[in-house]
């Protein structure tokens, strides 16, 4: 009888350290399941809220009669002043971290000029004028009214070249994009004449002349660098006030 109690205790112990094993692997992978999913929510609030905080930022000037959105990485330089012309004017850029510099410049005109065109010139090798030719010409939706009709504003990405000048020497072209209206370009036409690398909008009461400077503009290739295509995002988001 005692030999037979002996095998039941033991039979007790046995069963309850089973029970203790099972419910000791039932806890860790509870426990662990659990652990995984705490990680996961973390990740997932910390994404969120990285999200959130890479947006955008907006420049707004009802003087200047403007406003447009940039990277909230990127920063604003206002370095207009007043030259006694009526207000304000001058540069206005906003900078990316690797220093592409994006001008939205308000002004009152006054650029310009003319050339005397050689009849040796052809496009891209002239003597005294210099050479525009649109490679891309898109509508972004906004109209300007300097006059009695509505003007549309475009982005175009173009080529350009200087003159030879007094040197002789033909210069390299570069490529660049910027907001024009009443631009008079069309694509695969290159125009020789009084153009200047950067694009002109009449408001009105300013003008705003767009450009990017401070990054290699040498070959096509300038169009496929990131921060360029953010600058390219930056003009499709100019509005007129």
């Amino acid at each position: 009888m005692r030999k037979d109690n002996g095998f039941g205790q033991l039979g007790v112990i046995l069963a309850g350290v089973t029970l203790l094993i099972i419910g000791g692997i039932a806890w860790y992978v509870y426990d662990k399941n659990k652990s995984n999913d705490t990680v996961a929510n973390q990740t997932a609030t910390t994404s969120s809220k990285s999200s959130a905080n890479t947006g955008l930022k907006e420049f707004k000037s009802t003087q200047f009669g403007f406003s447009f959105k940039y990277p909230s990485g990127w920063i604003l330089v206002d370095k207009t002043e007043n030259g006694g012309r009526g207000g304000p004017e001058g540069e206005l850029h906003v900078e990316s971290p690797n220093g592409l510099k994006l001008r939205f410049d308000p002004n009152f005109g006054g650029k310009g000029g003319s050339c005397t065109e050689d009849p040796s010139d052809k496009p891209h090798d002239t003597k005294n004028c210099s050479t525009k030719e649109a490679l891309k010409i898109e509508k972004i939706g906004v109209t300007v009214k300097p006059f009695d009709e509505d003007i549309d504003v475009y982005l175009i990405k173009y080529k350009f070249t200087d003159s030879r000048g007094e040197d002789g020497v033909i210069p390299e072209s570069e490529y660049n994009m910027s907001l024009e209206a009443d631009h008079g370009l069309e694509v695969g036409k290159p125009i020789i004449g009084a153009y200047f690398p950067l694009g002109i909008i009449n408001l009105g009461n300013y003008y705003v002349n767009t450009t990017i400077v401070g990054v290699d503009k040498s070959s096509a290739n300038f169009f496929e660098q990131p921060e360029v295509k953010q600058a390219e995002e930056v003009l499709k988001s100019f509005k007129v006030l």
